[in-house]
């Protein structure tokens, strides 16, 4: 039996296209209606064994998929296609036409944000409605079940609810202002850089996310600001002197006590607002238990490190601090100069500074050699034999640190 699984009109919700895949990974294949491709491709760095079918809708600006498409699974051909083409907000005679000179049996459509399920002579037609902005009740998705050549059934799902800080402000980016935030201690959806696997710890961490539509000279050193903000406002609540290591973990006696992620957020009239937002990690009263489970030798939390913390205070004193006097009041200057003002309180924090470092090459492979600075530009400077490496992105393994050696 072949499982398809039926996805439209994300429109910017990253996160719910996360939690389909999530909750429909046993799919044989995906089939991407359009208007949400760059959602599509982020929650794949998630998933990316799954086999995926796309194309583009009117409001895919750019995209190199096609608009419409043909595919045979489990003997049934399936025509598939967004649907602006075909006028589906006004009729469907125009799209029945089209499956059926193609040969096709079932034709897939998204755009009217309205989930349809009919026959029409020999095509079954079916809309699964929007997943991120459906108008006429909850956002959904569809399943459709296959078996030698015949439709077993058809499900209209609702998308599978929970919380991530980055994906909520993501999903309602223009109502912030230049610098607005969020924060809560259970977050029921996460994820890590580099496509890591993310776990809850209800009640006991704080997750925080930033926005910020307010123009940056160097966007790409948010992460370092970050890095800073939480640092000061962790030694001011606890007095624990945090290391950096870079671009933007900060350790607590040689281990992990906070990650950050930043994104780039496209928002408003046909996506042409620019912004970036920034998800704060902070390990808070974890116990051993938590990392143990979730795998992570490296991490702690500031219990275990012998911090007295409040779990009915401290999260909402830290996201406030963070937001008024970690990335607000801070903007002023990052915003018109970039990093070059926070350097040398960087560089004094940076655990990489002086050590030696393997780093991922562009092209491939890996480099090595001293950490030596961080320049106006947020790279590290690597001293190695052939001379100089700025690196700035990929990953940054650390002599000493996280059991590099």
């Amino acid at each position: 039996m072949t499982k398809l699984l039926i996805l439209s009109d994300s429109h910017n919700s990253t996160g719910a296209v996360e939690r389909i895949l999530h909750a429909e990974s046993d799919a044989t294949a995906v089939i991407f209606l359009g208007d949400g491709l760059r959602d599509l491709e982020e929650a794949l760095t998630l998933y990316p064994k799954m086999k995926v079918y796309a194309v583009a809708g009117n409001c895919d600006f750019g995209a190199l998929e096609p608009l419409d498409g043909l595919a045979a699974f489990d003997q049934v051909v399936v025509f598939y296609a967004h649907g602006h083409m075909y006028g589906v907000k006004f009729g469907l005679d125009t799209l029945t036409d089209a499956a059926t000179a193609r040969g096709a049996e079932v034709a897939l459509f998204g755009h009217a944000h309205i989930p349809v399920a009919e026959q029409r002579g020999s095509v079954f037609l079916f809309n699964p409605g929007s997943c991120g902005r459906c108008y006429t009740g909850p956002n959904t998705y569809g399943v459709l079940p296959l078996d030698q050549g015949k439709i077993i059934s058809h499900e209209r799902k609702e998308v599978p609810h929970s919380w991530a800080s980055n994906a909520y402000v993501k999903e309602h980016f223009e109502e912030f202002g230049p610098v607005g935030a969020v924060y809560t201690t259970n977050q029921t959806a996460g994820r890590g850089r580099l496509g890591r696997i993310w776990v809850n710890a209800e009640g006991k961490a704080l997750y925080y996310t930033v926005a910020i539509r307010e123009p940056l000279a160097q966007p790409a050193t948010l992460p370092l600001l970050a890095s800073l903000a939480v640092r000061n406002q962790l030694k001011l609540r606890y007095g624990v002197d945090c290391q950096i290591k870079w671009p933007n973990d900060l350790l607590l006696n040689g281990k992990k006590i906070v990650g950050i992620l930043c994104e780039s957020v496209s928002y408003g009239y046909e996506q042409q607002g620019r912004g970036i937002l920034c998800g704060i990690g902070i390990n808070l009263a974890q116990p051993q238990s938590y990392f143990d489970a979730a795998d992570l030798p490296h991490g702690t939390s500031l219990a275990l490190q012998g911090a007295t913390v409040d779990l009915a205070a401290d999260p909402q004193w830290l996201a406030e601090g963070l937001t008024d006097f970690g990335f607000d009041r801070p903007m002023y200057v990052f915003a018109r100069e970039g990093f070059a003002p926070f350097r040398e309180e960087y560089k004094a924090a940076c655990v990489n500074i002086g050590r030696r470092v393997t780093f991922d090459l562009p092209g491939g492979g890996q480099g090595a050699g001293a950490a030596i600075d961080v320049d106006e530009e947020g790279r590290l400077v690597v001293r190695t034999d052939s001379g100089e490496e700025h690196v700035f992105t990929g990953e940054v393994s650390v002599h000493g640190i996280y059991g590099a050696v």
